[in-house]
């Protein structure tokens, strides 16, 4: 050991010379690493989501969730299930051990899952997705005043919500606080009396023109009735003129002579405000490889580029973000670089 000290001791500019080689890879290194939030973990498991439109919990629970979880049980690795049973819908989140390949697990779960044929009839193909773990990293608030509809504003949030993941370096973008769009019609009872009809009758004659996917809900008096599917129809006009009944006589009942059609958005005690407007929030998550100061510098570009062409009513405000505080650390790390720096440069000298 003696020997090699005296031997770096006796060639100053081979010390110098590695002294420089290691400052540079030092350099190098931190302009090149991954500049996340947290690192990023890609963690075996599923998302399952089942929707069975008008079911209740219970009904959920018995139909959906323990058919899930039986056939998902039966897959090899997992060391965590947890189930949901919501109305409408199920939800099954799997995760599996570190130390199994995710894709073939991933793979293992969508063939049990296939092999289920004891689903309700009315129930939705099962939708499996891989999980992944994501922290936001920035909130923009998308608000509009009293002038602007709900739906003017989603319809923005949405186009914002495209724009940003058009951006490079993004890689996921996420709405929150929106409402699914559906089609409700309300009738009363005594109409439905008054015409001969029931509730079932009404909801029978739109589904019968139905080919797509859930999007409506037949209100009345005397209860619910959700639409297993969405009509022909896509407009308040066109539900309106749907054939309920045929008269004897050639006369014809339509949904627009019996009930009260309203083209709008879901019942939920969803909704995001921001000093008391209503607000879609779009939120930029985490990804692989990402590179935290870029990206957030491209998006306040991108902000700063759309303040001046904004719709009326609308704003866009900057409402939370991540990357100010990893810009603050990675600061402390250059600055105390630069400190380390002179004074091993002092005392050498």
């Amino acid at each position: 050991m003696n020997g090699v000290v005296r031997w770096w001791a006796s060639n100053p500019v081979a010390a110098n010379l590695l002294m420089i080689a290691i400052l540079i890879a030092g350099v190098i290194s931190f302009l090149r690493m991954d500049r996340e939030l947290n690192p990023y973990v890609e963690i075996p498991g599923a998302r399952i989501s089942v929707v069975w439109l008008g079911a209740s919990p219970q009904d959920v629970e018995e139909q959906l969730v323990v058919r899930l979880e039986e056939a998902v049980s039966r897959v090899e690795g997992i060391e965590e299930m947890q189930a949901i049973a919501a109305e409408s819908q199920a939800l099954l989140f799997v995760q599996g051990r570190m130390d199994i390949d995710k894709d073939a697990f991933l793979q293992d779960i969508k063939r049990e899952i296939d092999s289920i044929s004891t689903f309700p009839q009315a129930a939705e193909p099962a939708q499996v997705q891989l999980f992944r773990s994501q922290d936001e990293v920035m909130r923009i608030a998308v608000t509009g005043d009293e002038s602007v509809t709900e739906k003017e504003l989603k319809r923005y949030a949405e186009k914002v919500r495209r724009e940003i993941s058009l951006l490079g370096g993004v890689p996921a973008v996420e709405l929150f606080g929106v409402r699914n769009e559906e089609i409700s019609i309300e009738v009363s009872e005594d109409t439905l009396r008054r015409y001969g009809l029931t509730l079932s009758e009404v909801a029978s004659a739109v589904r019968s023109t139905s080919f797509n996917s859930s999007a409506g809900v037949i209100r009345s008096d005397g209860g619910t009735v959700q639409l297993g599917t969405r009509a022909q129809a896509d407009s308040q006009e066109q539900f309106e003129q749907i054939i309920v009944k045929q008269q004897p006589n050639g006369a014809v009942i339509r949904v627009g002579d019996i009930a009260n059609v309203i083209d709008g958005f879901e019942q939920t005690d969803l909704m995001a405000t921001v000093n008391g407007e209503r607000a879609i929030l779009v939120q930029i998550m985490s990804g692989p490889h990402m590179n935290v100061v870029s990206m957030a510098a491209s998006i306040r570009d991108y902000l700063a580029n759309a303040d001046g062409n904004l719709p009326d009513g609308i704003s866009l405000t900057l409402w939370d973000d991540a990357s100010v505080v990893f810009e603050g650390n990675i600061n402390s790390i250059m600055d105390n670089f630069v400190t380390g720096l002179i004074l091993v440069m002092v005392t050498l000298l």
